[in-house]
């Protein structure tokens, strides 16, 4: 994720000029971090000229172990379906680098008029290998997955705008900008494709399993129907021939897929802003916007190459064993899966070197070891080009109604044209032929989008505030495509579909506010809440077996109406009513309680029913705790974040049983800052200090889908106001 941030042309009339250097450590990877950055401002020609200009380079490496678990959610006995599938070791040990440069300009020709320019130019590096050790049993095998891959995303673009005071009351702004990202796969190409090359061997469990059930399934303990089984955490494979280990010389070369990834979005806009101070008492606001998007994307293009000899054709070159091919050493970072009870360093396989990997894709190489493209006729449909123009107008006034009492009301209209060219896969007959079709879908709507605020100050300190917002969100590009992306190196098979027929996501707001203000400095605030919502948009999945595969197919889907509602509550308190050392504490603290509920649709025989839920991705608890030390030149902070429980993928079909959910988190944060002298302040920051997992399940918290570790991290630097 990219964050587009603008530095603008200070106010004031002298130099500046500062730096900025860091140095840090990860302890999972057990690598080095820096960061940099410095800043020049400056006003010419009497003040008239502005000028800003800032560049930062950040280079830190990282480190992930995550711990996977699938289950046979789609076999059709409702017991077996919570079985286990796969169980996954996967490591990820890669680096990360950010380099960014931004120009703020700004002309005043007089106190009125004023002109102003801001560029960016952003670019991030996200390297990364991906060592991946499965057990499955549904095919009683081993399977390792290497893949290396190179991430980089692009922001440029430009925004110009002036201010313009044309009389007393009467105030104009505009602007125009034109923003071009770009998100792709930077790895070298192979075969003379650019992608990410997936390598995938695979080794026969010969001997079996000793924790199996009756029904000859694996389960956990708790899921079992005969109590045969293992707790997530402390994981036992539980092979009848324990010396059956992952063995390069066993692990076949079986699959060597190229992922391919190419997003390009450019967003035109062009507003104008018009503000009149019609009395004393009344302010009114006009204006318009229109924002022109074009993206064209490839996602999820899998080109897939097999072997002969898995594919069973005669007198196919025998399959490559992974220790007859060139490798690299396994990062061991701070060591395999430290933080789950047991030892796991059996799925330790030392991957592939780099070069070999891209090696295997040459086109003298496919053919010597009999590799076939096999590639899915169906690949065509992952192509995409979508358009999006939006047209907006609002009107609003801000009308002192008493001394006490001020009313903000308005009303916002936008009219989008959404137009998408893909096209879908359609396969008949026997033998199956696959018919690529050009699609174009189409989707035109209005939103008219009226809002009120009411604010009424009690006295000086107290501020109660009302307020109703309609608003909506629309749907993303990719979640409306006519086709479909098949990832085959997973387990299950994942494909993620488009759905055409989407509609947006509109609510209706009700807020409720109250303020206290300190008469020492520091803010009480509290409120209720209640949202109306209509067609929410959600994650659906289905899981099903078809010709002995597993294939857990993904699609983004509309709800019926949803509520939402709560409260929340918060304090910003420095306690300067101590006396010496103890009065430079403070605290901020903020705590929101959400109840949400959308209700879900399933056919049960011949019956529908309506089971509910709370809304994707909406915690019911969260809640920010700061423990703050300002005095004398120092600053420390204690930083604890909390969020709740809350469903990931609502699996529509199979029922709540089967939702994923990502389990409640908590994580530790500090920073201290120290100024030296009045130019040079030097500072640490330390971060995820509990290394608190992330972890997702599926219907029963002991159901683990999904636990990833991150590891202790941190940094410490200098910041110099060389000018100042």
């Amino acid at each position: 994720m990219r964050i587009r941030q603008f530095y603008y042309p200070h106010s004031a009339g002298k130099r500046q000029l500062n730096a900025s250097i860091a140095g840090g450590y990860n302890t999972f990877s057990k690598n080095g971090t820096y960061n940099a950055s410095l800043v020049y401002g400056d006003r010419f020609f009497n003040n008239k000229l502005g000028i800003i200009l800032a560049g930062a380079i950040w280079d830190r490496q990282w480190g992930t172990d995550s711990y996977d678990v699938s289950y046979n959610t789609g076999l059709a006995n409702p017991v077996q379906q919570k079985s286990i599938n796969t169980i996954m070791f996967k490591r990820y040990m890669g680096k990360r680098q950010t380099y960014g440069a931004n120009l703020g300009l700004e002309y005043a020709f007089n106190p009125s008029h004023k002109l102003f320019f801001r560029g960016l130019m952003d670019k991030f590096n996200d390297i990364r290998p991906v060592y991946e050790s499965y057990i499955d049993y549904t095919n009683s095998r081993y399977q390792y997955n290497y893949r290396y891959s190179h991430y980089q995303t692009k922001l440029n673009g430009a925004e110009f705008g002036g201010e313009h005071q044309l009389t007393q009351r009467l105030k104009l702004d505009w602007s125009v900008s034109d923003y071009i990202s770009r998100y792709f796969l930077e790895t070298p190409p192979t075969n003379g494709n650019k992608g990410l090359p997936i390598a995938t061997f695979r080794q026969k469990i010969t001997g079996g399993f000793d924790n199996l059930s009756g029904d000859g399934k694996r389960y956990w303990g708790f899921d079992s129907p005969d109590g045969i089984g293992g707790d997530p955490l402390q994981f036992n494979a539980g092979l009848k021939n324990s010396g059956e280990v992952m063995d390069p010389s066993k692990l076949t070369l079986q699959q060597l897929v190229i992922a391919q990834l190419d997003t390009k979005e450019e967003d035109k806009t062009a507003q104008l802003n018009l503000k009149i101070n019609a009395t004393s008492k009344i302010i009114l606001k006009f204006g318009g916007k229109y924002r022109h998007k074009y993206r064209e994307s490839t996602f999820g293009s899998n080109m897939v190459y097999l072997p002969g000899a898995a594919l069973g054709i005669p007198n196919s070159p025998a399959l490559l064993a992974l220790n007859k091919l060139n490798r690299a050493d396994f990062p061991m970072g701070h060591g395999f899966f430290k933080e789950m009870d047991g030892n796991y360093n059996q799925y330790i396989v030392d991957p592939l070197s780099k070069q070999q990997l891209f090696d295997l894709y040459h086109a003298d190489t496919l053919r010597k070891y009999g590799f076939r493209d096999l590639t899915s006729a169906g690949n065509a449909t992952n192509y995409y080009t979508g358009t999006e123009d939006v047209l907006a107008g609002y009107a609003m006034a801000e009308v002192d109604l008493t001394e006490k009492l001020k009313l903000v009301g308005g009303v916002r209209n936008e009219y989008t044209s959404f137009t998408l060219n893909g096209s879908k896969a359609t396969t008949m007959g026997t033998p199956a032929t696959t018919t690529i079709t050009q699609v174009t879908v189409k989707n035109n709507y209005n939103a008219l989008l009226p809002m009120v605020h009411l604010k009424y100050n009690l006295n000086k300190q107290i501020n109660i505030r009302a307020a109703f917002t309609r608003t909506f969100v629309r749907a993303n590009f990719n979640d409306m495509t006519p086709g479909e992306s098949v990832d085959n190196t997973k387990t299950p098979i994942n494909i993620t579909k488009g759905n055409p027929d989407l509609k947006p996501t509109f609510a209706n707001n009700f807020d409720l506010m109250g303020e206290y203000y300190f008469s020492n400095i520091g803010l009480l605030s509290g409120g209720v809440f209640y949202k109306q919502i209509q067609d929410v948009i959600f994650s659906d999945k289905v899981f099903y077996t078809e010709g002995g595969n597993n294939y857990v197919l993904t699609q983004s889907r509309n709800l019926d109406n949803a509520r939402l509602y709560g409260f929340e509550a918060g304090i910003n308190k420095r306690f300067n009513f101590l006396i010496g050392f103890w009065g430079g504490f403070g605290v901020e603290f903020n705590y929101t309680w959400i109840n949400s509920e959308v209700k879900i649709p399933r056919m049960v025989g011949s019956n529908r029913v309506m089971d509910k839920t709370s809304l994707p991705n909406q915690s019911r608890n969260l809640f920010n705790a700061i423990l703050f030390y300002e005095r004398n030149e120092v600053m420390v902070r204690l930083a604890g974040n909390y969020r709740g429980q809350s469903v990931e993928t609502i699996n529509q079909q199979p029922g709540p049983d089967f939702y994923t959910w990502t389990d409640k988190n908590f994580t530790l944060d500090a920073s201290a800052t120290i100024s030296i002298t009045k130019h040079l302040k030097a500072f640490v920051e330390l971060n995820n200090l509990t290394n608190e997992p992330l972890r997702t399940y599926m219907g029963d918290k002991r159901r683990v889908t999904m636990t990833e570790w991150y590891g202790l991290r941190g940094q410490g630097g200098i910041r110099w106001d060389i000018i100042k």
